[in-house]
């Protein structure tokens, strides 16, 4: 019976001391302030009404700040892939909630008398002469190995990222900003804009839509703010075109706005002809020819806003009267005619210029 009891004495000494041995810590640390960590942690970890650890965040350097849980670690194994925070899960259930398994959860509620709410605040500082190396602030993989998944569908859907807006409007999706708002960093080397590119899509990243848009908003995209262009279509050459437009009129083409009226500038019709202008009043070009929509209605110019020259061979199939003088005798086009100020030349048929007429008055 003694040599139990001792024998439960010594087991229990020696899982202490596994304990022990797994957080190492000051006396002066609190308990939820984690300095190292020499061994795996097995168990629930609850932090209720913890102590504050006062600490300052690299990434948004505010005195005075305190947290419940911190861990400080160093990546400074040379010559491996160190990682300081790793979750790996395996998920061999079908969850009974349709939100799925999540092998890491965040939320945050904020109360009525809070102020501002972060979910989650991802940072990275490159201290001067890093070397010229890739960072990246979140990257997110997805290894598919069960097979290409193309449109949504009702399931069966892959997506890197999905950004879910519950209950009333929010301002914006995404928002990319500078941080501070106004400027770069201080010194030589600050400037904007602070970003090269605002999304930056890769070789062969995109099979068919790089932006698709089923919100039926007014606008698809829209772009505010001072461009040299709104939108510059790069300068590598593509295999049918820069823009395609549709072919079921004004609504698939290049409208314009003028006091919250749309008219259509530039669209295609049906019948494969292309319209400049509204659809009573366009221009209507097919095969090379431009006609005006409707027939026996417009001119060419008005009687204050004329055309200086206009360089035509004929109108209505007949030969246009032209200024000049043409040598006599020499060699045109049957029908062609010019005039000066006393006569007026006709080429005949046999391919020569002749005088028809002299004035007399």
């Amino acid at each position: 019976m003694i040599e139990k009891n001792a024998r439960k004495i010594n087991t229990s000494f020696l899982l202490i001391v596994a304990i022990i041995s797994i957080f190492k810590k000051s006396t002066a640390t609190p308990l939820n302030h984690l300095t190292m960590i020499d061994g795996a942690f097995f168990g629930g970890l609850s932090v209720t009404g913890a102590g504050e650890v006062p600490f300052v965040p690299k990434g948004s350097p505010i005195p005075g700040s305190v947290g419940s849980i911190v861990r400080h670690i160093t990546l400074g194994k040379r010559g491996v892939q160190n990682f300081g925070d790793n979750s790996e899960c395996l998920n061999t259930s079908v969850s009974a909630a349709a939100g799925g398994n999540v092998c890491q959860y965040v939320w945050v509620e904020s109360t009525a008398a809070a102020g501002q709410n972060w979910a989650q605040s991802l940072g990275l500082t490159l201290d001067p002469g890093y070397g010229q190396y890739t960072s990246v602030v979140s990257e997110l993989d997805i290894n598919n190995l069960a097979g290409d998944r193309e449109e949504f569908g009702p399931r069966g859907n892959n997506v890197g990222i999905l950004l879910n807006g519950l209950k009333y409007m929010n301002t914006a999706g995404m928002s990319i900003q500078t941080g501070n708002m106004t400027k770069g960093v201080t010194g030589s080397n600050g400037r904007l804009p602070i970003w090269f590119h605002g999304i930056h899509i890769g070789v062969n990243a995109t099979l068919n839509d790089d932006f698709e848009s089923q919100s039926n908003a007014v606008y698809g995209v829209r772009m505010h703010g001072a461009h040299a262009f709104a939108v510059h279509l790069a300068d590598d050459n593509s295999s049918e075109g820069a823009i395609a437009l549709g072919s079921l009129g004004p609504a698939q083409g290049i409208v314009a706005r003028n006091q919250n009226r749309y008219y259509p500038v530039l669209y295609m019709s049906t019948d494969g002809h292309i319209h400049v202008g509204n659809i009573t009043q366009a221009i209507v070009i097919s095969d090379g020819n431009i006609n005006p929509v409707t027939d026996n209605t417009y001119s060419l110019g008005t009687a204050t806003r004329t055309w200086h020259n206009i360089h035509v061979r004929s109108i209505n199939n007949v030969p246009m009267v032209k200024a000049g003088k043409p040598s006599i005798g020499a060699a045109c086009t049957p029908g062609a005619q010019q005039f000066d100020s006393n006569k007026f030349y006709m080429c005949l048929t046999d391919n020569r210029w002749h005088t028809m007429a002299m004035a007399t008055d």
